[in-house]
């Protein structure tokens, strides 16, 4: 999903991952362990959710 600030493209890998911001399900966990994190592009994790419509994960 993530390394850290970098940002790879290759035929292979993508990081970030592609879509990761249209997917509640990868950023509900990210947001729980890393209220503060800020993508590469300057975005934070907390604007995503924000603006976006995501349905919260249930716990099992």
């Amino acid at each position: 999903m993530l390394f850290g600030n970098e940002v790879i493209n290759t035929e292979r890998l993508t990081v970030p991952h592609y879509d990761m911001k249209n997917r509640g399900f990868m950023l509900w966990p990210l947001f729980e362990i890393a209220p503060g994190l800020v993508f590469p592009d300057g975005e934070t994790l907390r604007q995503i959710l924000h603006t976006r419509a995501f349905d919260k994960l249930n716990k099992w």
